[in-house]
């Protein structure tokens, strides 16, 4: 009789557990299933989602830590990284505006959008993406000086090579101090490995965050969307009023 008592109140457990996780489930997805339809993410994969997402979020918060993300990814942690890290991080919820340090933060949304974009780029969508990174007053057009700061944000903070240097000292043909992001694009696809660290990060983090397979199919989708980087943005960002399907 004790014996099947216990075995009831485990079972009385799991099923209390199961209820919870898919209410936080339902909690944190709401806001994206236009998203999910427009992506084709099933119901199956939303839940591979957020399995993935509570992985990370070890005490359950509903937020994924910079520490969180990159114990879990184990990838280096360093300027790049943590830029696109911060970049993942819409709202800047956690932001100290006092000391200007970012204790960044992502909430399930953030998470699901910022690895959908970063992770189903292709290589010319990647090396706008860095350039944009800089490229803060939106004017298309970076200094010698803000190149140079990405470059070094590419490759970790160190310094850049002999070869990078070279091709840093042709990008400014007509010596007015600023690349624009053809020209930067024209660079870089001529010079590939110029930005291979961003390149790399990209193929860790389909490998670490869901599966490569994966990462196949949603870049597939995204590539048949056609859709401007703004269009791309507006997707992320859909909603529907009814409620996302709950996991399988």
């Amino acid at each position: 009789m004790g014996c099947c008592s216990s075995k009831e109140l485990v079972y009385t457990e799991l099923q209390r557990n199961s209820k919870k996780k898919n209410e936080r489930f339902l909690a944190s997805t709401g806001s994206l299933s236009g998203a999910f339809i427009r992506l084709k993410v099933t119901p199956s994969e939303q839940k591979k989602w957020f399995d993935q997402f509570e992985k990370i979020d070890r005490n359950l918060s509903g937020n994924v830590t910079i520490d969180e993300f990159f114990d879990y990814v184990d990838i280096e942690y360093n300027r790049f990284t943590s830029r696109v890290f911060e970049m993942f991080d819409k709202d800047h919820d956690n932001a100290d505006r006092s000391t200007r340090i970012a204790r960044v933060t992502l909430q399930f949304e953030e998470f699901f959008t910022g690895l959908m974009s970063y992770c189903t780029m292709n290589n010319d969508q990647l090396i706008e993406f860095a350039f944009r990174l800089m490229d803060r007053d939106e004017t298309n057009t970076l200094s010698m000086r803000e190149l140079r700061e990405l470059l070094a944000l590419v490759y970790g903070g160190g310094g850049l090579d002999a070869k990078a240097e070279q091709i840093l000292a042709k990008m400014d043909k007509d010596h007015d101090d600023n690349v624009t992001l053809q020209e930067f694009a024209a660079v870089c696809k001529s010079n590939q490995s110029l930005m291979f660290p961003a390149f790399n990060i990209q193929r860790e983090l389909q490998g670490k965050i869901m599966s490569k397979s994966y990462w196949a199919k949603a870049t597939d989708i995204r590539a048949k969307l056609r859709v401007s980087p703004a269009g791309w943005e507006r997707i992320m960002r859909m909603h529907e009023k009814r409620p996302p399907v709950a996991p399988e």
